[in-house]
C-alpha cells in the first residue's frame, strides 16, 4: 500500500550498524531526510531515525 505524501510508514527497519556515524551519513547521501539525529534511548541504543524519499522509516541503531 502507497503511503500518502508527507506522511510515514507506522513501521520502521531497525537495523543494528558498527559505524553509526559512517551509516548515517550514508543513507543522507542515498537521500534520507533525518528525522531524529543519533542519541541515546531509554533502551539502551543509541539510535537516528531517518524518511526515505517514500516514506519509510529507517532507524539505524549503534555506537556513537
Amino acid at each position: 500500500m502507497p503511503i500518502p505524501p508527507g506522511e510515514l510508514a507506522p513501521a520502521a527497519v531497525y537495523p543494528g550498524v558498527d559505524d553509526l556515524p559512517e551509516a548515517c551519513g550514508q543513507v543522507e547521501c542515498a537521500g534520507g531526510r533525518l528525522l531524529s539525529p543519533a542519541s541515546p534511548r531509554v533502551w539502551d541504543d543509541t539510535v537516528a531515525y531517518y524518511a526515505d524519499p517514500d516514506g519509510h522509516v529507517l532507524a539505524l541503531a549503534g555506537e556513537p
